[in-house]
């Protein structure tokens, strides 16, 4: 089961808090700063503009 996060606002989430999880997050998703780049590196296009990953991606880690 993935965390339908599209459109989502996370910038104040720690990455850990979903270590193990599966996300579907989309463009309008927003990641801390400094992982959105990681987080697009290691997902799958699911859809046209969807996207699924697994949490935490290497090096996505962050405070």
């Amino acid at each position: 089961m993935a965390f339908d996060l599209t459109a989502a606002d996370l910038t104040g989430i720690r990455l850990e808090w979903l270590s193990g999880v599966q996300v579907i997050w989309s463009p309008d998703t927003i990641w801390p700063f400094g992982v959105a780049d990681r987080i697009r590196a290691s997902s799958l296009e699911v859809d046209s503009g969807v996207f699924l990953v697994r949490l935490p991606v290497d090096g996505a880690r962050k405070g």
